[in-house]
């Protein structure tokens, strides 16, 4: 669902990518502590947000199934299935701004060349990324 896409495409790395590249960032050992931690918590709390996101989704099918669906139902269906996605995105996007404290400004460069996010992103799609994804999120074809 692209939800980190505003982040990572600006400086704000996600930890599993921090996590992954460890070594090639010379994380201390309370870095990869701290990173792994804010990864926890994120995901802990990703899945409870994520089933009540699932929960709203099958609220408002059912709601078809059964029939007799007006407008104001509807509204307030698709509402609480809105709310409850972006509150999941919400969380996601806010435990990236958490790496900023755990990453000096040096990794965090080194970081973005490394994900290809530096230096003419449209020029190359770095190994392990979908090249049309990567383009589009990029703005390589505007």
């Amino acid at each position: 669902w692209c939800f980190a896409v505003a982040a990572e495409l600006n400086g704000y790395s996600g930890s599993v990518h921090v996590l992954d590249l460890a070594e090639d960032l010379n994380l201390s050992d309370d870095q990869i502590a701290r990173m792994e931690l804010i990864f926890l918590e994120m995901r802990e709390e990703a899945v409870a947000r994520g089933a009540d996101f699932i929960s709203a989704e099958r609220a408002l099918h059912a709601a078809f199934a059964r029939g007799g669906l007006d407008a104001t139902e509807l509204a307030a269906l698709v509402n609480a299935a809105g709310q409850a996605r972006a509150d999941l995105r919400f969380l996601h996007l806010s435990s990236h701004l958490q790496k900023l404290d755990v990453l000096s400004m040096e990794q965090v460069d080194r970081y973005n060349i490394m994900r290809g996010y530096a230096n003419a992103p449209c020029a190359s799609v770095p190994e392990g990324h979908n090249e049309a994804m990567w383009r589009r999120h990029n703005g390589c074809d505007s």
